[in-house]
């Protein structure tokens, strides 16, 4: 997943790893793309775009944590850490569903849905 990550963090800067014969030179140029960004006008907010198409925002993470992942991060990351939360499920994006209620539901002649009953279990 983190290899994947770093691979689309560099496509949507412009830069595909198959390009360069070393890491290094790889991480260097997402580098310098995202100094090209910052560069410009409306740079900060091309680069938040990027984060959330990437879905790193809601990683909590940011284009620059991807890239020093990339440059050599240990297993103690953010990114790392970041993924390794959302796996196992502990976002706050995801909803919980109480199993101790049933609903009954009956659809009429016309096709609209009624709920019968709630059951407590």
């Amino acid at each position: 997943m983190k290899l994947d990550l770093i691979e689309r963090t560099g496509k949507a800067l412009g830069v595909n790893s198959d390009y360069y014969v070393s890491n290094g030179d790889f991480v260097a140029a997402m580098r310098e793309a995202v100094a090209k960004i910052k560069a410009q006008p409306t740079g900060e907010t091309a680069l938040l775009a990027i984060e959330k198409d990437l879905g790193l925002d809601k990683l909590g993470i940011s284009i620059t944590d991807v890239i020093d992942s990339a440059a050599g991060g240990s297993g103690e990351d953010k990114v790392t850490r970041a993924l390794e939360k959302q796996a196992s499920g502990h976002d706050s994006d995801k909803s919980t569903v109480d199993a101790s209620r049933v609903l009954a539901i009956d659809v009429d002649d016309i096709g609209r849905y009624n709920m019968i009953a709630e059951n407590k279990l």
